[in-house]
């Protein structure tokens, strides 16, 4: 039942995120970066159901079931392949599909932190408003960085 609850949880965040792999593939390759930081960011502007999710997937990533670890292995694949992909379009032809999957991985996590942790940032010292003009200031920094840090990967490479 819990891992019904994953998948049902899973598919509200996606959704509500307007993850659509196959729009990304249509976009400049630093447009599709924004687009997907973006969808990462999103999060920040939900409330009630929504922030139960987010929770859940907070609590489970800091402290994995095996129920979590499995669905992770079957159900998050688009998602994870979809970030691959587009970090895959700043590096050089031929880097190791390792070095790719890391650096998706990194960039899911720099987005991760501020929603996993709204509540936090919401409060003193750093009394951060999630609010929608926040939510695209945010996303425009993680892409610049996100940016220059592929594009100096791809020139050392």
């Amino acid at each position: 039942m819990y891992l019904e609850v994953l998948k049902t949880a899973f598919e509200k965040l996606t959704e509500h995120a307007e993850f659509d792999p196959e729009r990304l593939k249509s976009l400049s390759r630093e447009e599709a970066l924004r687009s997907f930081v973006y969808q990462q960011l999103r999060p920040l502007l939900f409330r009630d159901e929504m922030s139960r999710y987010i929770r859940l997937f907070a609590w489970e990533s800091a402290h994995p079931s095996r129920i979590f670890l499995k669905f992770m292995a079957t159900n998050t694949v688009s998602y994870l392949t979809t970030a691959v992909d587009i970090v895959r379009r700043f590096l050089p032809q031929g880097t190791q599909k390792r070095v790719a999957l890391c650096v998706a991985i990194w960039l899911m996590g720099q987005c991760g932190v501020f929603v996993r942790n709204r509540e936090l940032f919401a409060q003193e010292p750093f009394s951060i408003t999630a609010d929608e003009q926040f939510t695209d200031e945010l996303t425009e920094l993680v892409t610049r960085l996100a940016i220059g840090g592929l594009l100096h990967a791809s020139a050392a490479a």
